[in-house]
């Protein structure tokens, strides 16, 4: 039998994988009884989160998006349909500078100083550390 995934746990709490996502990182904009519907769910099909899976919020949009390990943001949103600039895809451009509202991101560009690190990101390089990014979305 294979892995229980988000997408199974979402189909069968009737839930979208963003709202599926958002319980299980624990998002306080989840009501308690949706969050332990979910629990119950996951444990049920014995869902294990990735262990390099990181979530990307998107502040604008209210979407979130998982980033596996190995795969960079920009990657991540383009599988996903969404559209952001973008250039080089090396850290070196700045195209696809994004405002980083919340989380601890891993920069792997050239071109963002100290200061600018604090609030952007490049997402065509960059990762995050923390579990929960959110982003200018």
């Amino acid at each position: 039998m294979a892995e229980a995934t988000i997408r199974d746990v979402a189909r069968e709490a009737q839930l979208s994988v963003a709202s599926v996502s958002r319980a299980l990182n624990g998002h306080k904009s989840v009501r308690p009884e949706t969050r332990a519907r979910i629990v119950a769910v996951a444990d049920r099909l014995g869902y294990v989160p990735h262990a390099g899976a990181r979530s990307l919020s998107m502040a604008r949009s209210n979407a979130i998006v998982n980033v596996d390990a190995g795969v960079s943001i920009l990657e991540a949103l383009r599988a996903r349909g969404c559209r952001v600039p973008s250039s080089c895809e090396s850290g070196t451009c700045g195209t696809c500078r994004t405002r980083l509202l919340e989380g601890d991101a891993d920069h792997r560009d050239l071109v963002l100083n100290e200061g600018e690190r604090a609030d952007h990101i490049m997402i065509c390089v960059s990762r995050a550390k923390s579990p929960e990014l959110v982003l200018d979305l």
